[in-house]
Parts: C-alpha cells; sequence; structure tokens
C-alpha cells in the first residue's frame, strides 16, 4: 500500500486519560490474578504502561513506515494527539512537519532497516520542544524487529533529546572559532609588541644618551656657574629618564619573562664582585665603605645581566641611603643547593609597614627606597624568574638588609657565560651607577612636607577627587581662568597644575604655555582630558607634562607628587647655583 492509499486514524483520544485508565485496570487485574507472569492480559497491561511513562521517544512502525503505537512522552513533547500520528507515516507526522530533510532522511533510514536488516541511527531537528511549538534536535535509532521466516515486520523507533548537548556543541564550536581569531588577533599583538620594544630600545634610549653625553662635555669645558648648574640639572633629568625607560621596557618585557634568561654557568662570586668594584669611586668620593664578603669562587647557572641588575638596583639603593662614613656590605654564601645574597646599609632603614609594599609596581615606601617605583619591583620579578626569593630585614649595621637566595643550579640547560653577557651584565651596572652619581651628585634638596596643587577651570569642581589620588596631605587653590591661574602660580608657587580643556574663555592649553613661558620650570603641570581627543593633543602640544584621564590619575597619584617634588628640586638645584636665589 502506498502513502496515498494508506487511510488516516481518525479517532481522537485523551493521552493522560488512556494511560490512566490503562492504569487502573492493570491495578485491577493484579488483584484478581494470582500469577502475572502467566496471565498474557496483565502482561499486556504492565507493557503498556510502562511504555505511558518511559522519558524517550518509542514508536512502533509497519515495515512501510506506518506508525502503529507511540508512547505518551512523544506525543506530549510534540503537543500532538495519538490520532495525528498512528496510522500516519513516520516522516508524515507532525514531529517532521516543515523539514523536507529529515522527512528524506527518516525514509532512507527505513528503507536501509527494511532492507538491509541493520540498525539506522540519525539526528534529526523535529518539533520536541515547548509542547511542540519549537524545534530541537531528536537522537533517533531504528532496530528492525523479524519474523520466524526471518524477514522485517516491524520497526522499533527510539528517540532522545539530545536538543542541549547540540546546543552545547554548537556554543563549544562557536566560542572555538572565537578563540582562534582572538589568538590569531593576540599573536599579532605579540608580535607588534616585540617589534616595538626594539624600536623603543633605541628611539629612546639614543637621544638621552646624546643629551648626556652633551651635558658632560658642557661640564668639562665650562666655568660658569649657571651654565653648569643648568647641565647638571640636564644630566640628572636625562639620566633619571633613561633609567627609568630600562625599567619601564624591562617590565613591558615581563609579559614574555621565560625568554628572557639566558642562563648561563659561571662564577656568581665574580659577578658580584665586579659590580660592586664599579661602584667603588662613587662610594669612595661620598666616604661610603663597599665590604665585600665573597669566596674566592661559587659556581651557579644564572642569566649574568639580570642578576647584574639584581646586584646593582640593591648596591646603588644601599648607596643612596647611607651616610657618609657609613657600610655597604655585600656577602655571598652557599647554604645547600642555595646562594645566600645579602646587601647591607647604615641608612634609616625600611619601616615595617612598608616592607610588604617595596617590591609592588609604583609602590613606593615613606623613604622612596625606589626612585621610578619600578627599580625594586624588577628586581623582585628578576629573582623570582630564577627561581630565587627576595625579601629584607633590619641590617645590623643598622639600616636595610635585603636578602636574595638564589638556586645554584637550573632544570633548564645552560652554557658557559659568553662575553656579550657579561658586556650586558656590565651595561645594568654602569645604568644603574650613572643614575645613582647624578643623584649624589647633586644631593637634590627634596621637600618631605605637604604640596601645593592649583586646579584651573572647569577642573575645580574635581578637587576631592584629585586629593584623593595624590594619596599625600596637600594645599589645593583653584583659579577659574587665565588671569586667576597665573596669578596663583605667581603668588602661592603651586608645586603641581591641574589644567583641563578649558579654562573661561581660554583652552587648557593655552594655560600651559602661559605658565611656560613665565619660566616656571619647577612645577608640574597636568593636563586631564580623554586620551586621542582634540583637548588631549593640544595639551600635550602645549607642553603639559603628562596629560591622563581622571582615572589614570587615580592609579599614579602618588608618582605625580614624587616627581613634582624632584622637578622642584631640580629647579631649585639649578637657580641656587646660577645665583638667581640664595642657598639655605
Amino acid at each position: 500500500m502506498d502513502e496515498s492509499q494508506r487511510p488516516r486514524c481518525v479517532e481522537r483520544v485523551d493521552p493522560w486519560r488512556a494511560s490512566f485508565d490503562r492504569l487502573d485496570e492493570l491495578r485491577q487485574r493484579i488483584a484478581e490474578v494470582e500469577d502475572l507472569e502467566r496471565d498474557p492480559v496483565a502482561r499486556r497491561l504492565m507493557a503498556e504502561v510502562e511504555l505511558d511513562r518511559t522519558t524517550g521517544f518509542v514508536m512502533l512502525l509497519a515495515a512501510d513506515g506506518v506508525v502503529l503505537d507511540v508512547n505518551l512522552h512523544a506525543l506530549r513533547a510534540g503537543g500532538i494527539d495519538r490520532s495525528e500520528a498512528v496510522g500516519v507515516f513516520l516522516w508524515r507526522t507532525p514531529w517532521w512537519r516543515d523539514n523536507t530533510r529529515a522527512q528524506d532522511e527518516a525514509r532512507r533510514a527505513l528503507e536501509t532497516v527494511v532492507e538491509q536488516g541493520g540498525v539506522a541511527r540519525f539526528d534529526v531537528e523535529a518539533w520536541i520542544e515547548a509542547a511542540g511549538t519549537q524545534r530541537g534536535t531528536l537522537d533517533v535509532s531504528l532496530r528492525p524487529l523479524r519474523g520466524r521466516d526471518g524477514m522485517v515486520e516491524l520497526v522499533l523507533v527510539d528517540g532522545r533529546s539530545v536538543t542541549d548537548r547540540k546546543r552545547a556543541e554548537r556554543r563549544i564550536i562557536r566560542q572555538h572559532a572565537e578563540v582562534t581569531v582572538l589568538n590569531d588577533r593576540l599573536a599579532l599583538l605579540v608580535e607588534h609588541h616585540r617589534r616595538l620594544l626594539g624600536n623603543l630600545s633605541h628611539d629612546l634610549r639614543m637621544p638621552m644618551q646624546l643629551v648626556l653625553a652633551r651635558a658632560d662635555q658642557i661640564l668639562e669645558t665650562t666655568t660658569d656657574a649657571a651654565i653648569r648648574a643648568e647641565a647638571r640639572a640636564m644630566r640628572a633629568a636625562a639620566a633619571g629618564a633613561l633609567a627609568q625607560m630600562e625599567s619601564m621596557l624591562e617590565q613591558a618585557r615581563r609579559g614574555d619573562a621565560e625568554d628572557q634568561l639566558d642562563l648561563s654557568e659561571g662564577d656568581l662570586a665574580a659577578t658580584v664582585r665586579d659590580v660592586a668594584h664599579q661602584f667603588g669611586p662613587l662610594a669612595e668620593r661620598h666616604k661610603i665603605e663597599i665590604k665585600l664578603e665573597l669566596p674566592e669562587r661559587l659556581v651557579a647557572a644564572f642569566d649574568p645581566s639580570g642578576v647584574s641588575r639584581i646586584i646593582a638596583n640593591l648596591v646603588a639603593n644601599a648607596l643612596r641611603f647611607s651616610p657618609a662614613g657609613g657600610v655597604v656590605r655585600c656577602s655571598l654564601t652557599a647554604h645547600g643547593s642555595l646562594a645566600h645574597l645579602e646587601v647591607a646599609d647604615a641608612g634609616p632603614g625600611i619601616a615595617e609597614q612598608e616592607r610588604k609594599q617595596l617590591f609592588k609596581r609604583f609602590k613606593r615606601g615613606a623613604d622612596e627606597r625606589s626612585q621610578t617605583g619600578l627599580g625594586l619591583a624588577i628586581v623582585h620579578d628578576l629573582v623570582q624568574l630564577h627561581q630565587g626569593t627576595i625579601s629584607v630585614d633590619t641590617a645590623p649595621e643598622g639600616g636595610a638588609l635585603f636578602i636574595v637566595t638564589l638556586p645554584l643550579d637550573s632544570s633548564r640547560p645552560s652554557g658557559a657565560v659568553t662575553l656579550a653577557q657579561q658586556i650586558a651584565g656590565a651595561r645594568q651596572a654602569e645604568l644603574a651607577r650613572g643614575e645613582l652619581e647624578t643623584r649624589l651628585e647633586l644631593a637634590l634638596p627634596m621637600s618631605t612636607g605637604p604640596i601645593t596643587a592649583l586646579v584651573v577651570g572647569e577642573l575645580s569642581a574635581t578637587v576631592e577627587p584629585i586629593a584623593a589620588a595624590l594619596e599625600e596631605p596637600a594645599t589645593f587653590v583653584t583659579a577659574g581662568d587665565l588671569d586667576a591661574a597665573l596669578n596663583a602660580v605667581r603668588e602661592r608657587d603651586p608645586e603641581i597644575v591641574f589644567v583641563g580643556e578649558t579654562a573661561g574663555r581660554r583652552s587648557g592649553a593655552t594655560v600651559v604655555q602661559k605658565i611656560l613661558a613665565d619660566g616656571n620650570a619647577g612645577t608640574t603641570l597636568v593636563g586631564v582630558a580623554e586620551p586621542g581627543t582634540a583637548a588631549w593633543r593640544k595639551l600635550d602640544l602645549a607642553g603639559a607634562h603628562v596629560v591622563l584621564t581622571l582615572p589614570e590619575l587615580q592609579r599614579v597619584g602618588s608618582e605625580l607628587v614624587d616627581e613634582a617634588r624632584r622637578r622642584r628640586a631640580l629647579a631649585t638645584v639649578a637657580r641656587r647655583e646660577s645665583g638667581a636665589v640664595p642657598a639655605r
């Protein structure tokens, strides 16, 4: 019989009522019959009740695909009446409506089962969600039921909803594709990051090195006090900028930190000795003794450049805070599989409450042990890269004691120390020594009291968040327009001036230009604007020392205060040596 001749079943039956009727009938039969296993009626009723209570999709088909029976769960999932399924070809039932591909697949699967006698299994989109109002994914299996003659008489359909699993699979595939795209973008960013660091290493260092060379030339050939003062201030600024650039570039490289270590097997004691000796003449000029307690030789696997930087930064810090006549001690010993390095000074030491913050980026203690806020953070990172530890305590000499432990051996392969590595290590020590020399020679009169801050124009309404960002006591002055701002600068001499996009009828950039034109070299000018905007560019071009947003100010406020004090100190030294102001 073909599909057009197959009669439709028109009887409409409430499936829930029929199910409860069969359950009542089975309950009654159980009460009447003693041996249920031998009673065909009881067994038939039990099978029907079990079928009604199954949670899968169960159907019985004739060999030509007509539905003979279907369980209650399938009817409920499709929101259809039994009469719409029984007596209808499987692919013509409401579950398969409006899905030609699924209909064809069901027909081909049935033909395979009947003709070959195997099991057919496939996934199909069917109306099985929300009582047949939404499509879901059905995992369908068709199994042949053979008669005594071996021919396929009936076909059992068993289905399970895999909608949630398919949704999860599609979500995973989509997310995998998104991750792939993000990984590709990340690879491009990493490559750009590496190229940028390479360019910055050259483009930023070279101008500063030229400034240092020119300043040294002026100091060697000029006796004029005013010119020498300007040259020394210029050299100090260039040396500080160069050291800070080195620190920031090093910190930026930490994203590829595993590749930064160039481990070699060498004499750790010789490296400590060489670095310390570079600071010898400077320490002698300032009447500070560098005391070395080192073994003749201590073989270890380490990165010469990284370890040189660790030692140089720690020795420079110790010298900077040691008084004349004091001692800086460097000791190195071996304890089992670890090298134990100590750098101690006779300075004021570091308060207990400051020690936890000492090695964090842009976190400085009250004694400003790390001028850039990065030096000791980089020391900490380099020590950790060597799988070592660093801590701070009170030295027997009375000052700070930095304790570094480094493994003598490494799980990673290493060769002998090369000449290039020795040069790189010496360069790190020279950078630290040069910066320290500039600082000690200048003897900057750094102020420690509250600063004065001027807030100009529209920023006057943001004094409270600016004060919170600075994290230190400060006296705030406000000025609504350009004239008021210039008067406030002349009368109050603020260390920091905050300038927004506008100041009355004039732009913030004009305020910056006028303040600079008045010769206020010791005032730090901070522009506040959104990055990339016209106001941001104008403030930057006008000469603002830094342009940032209020949220960025919240993160670096304390750094601005330190930089303002340093700028004021440099300007004071320059004016003093030129005779503009008397020394106090």
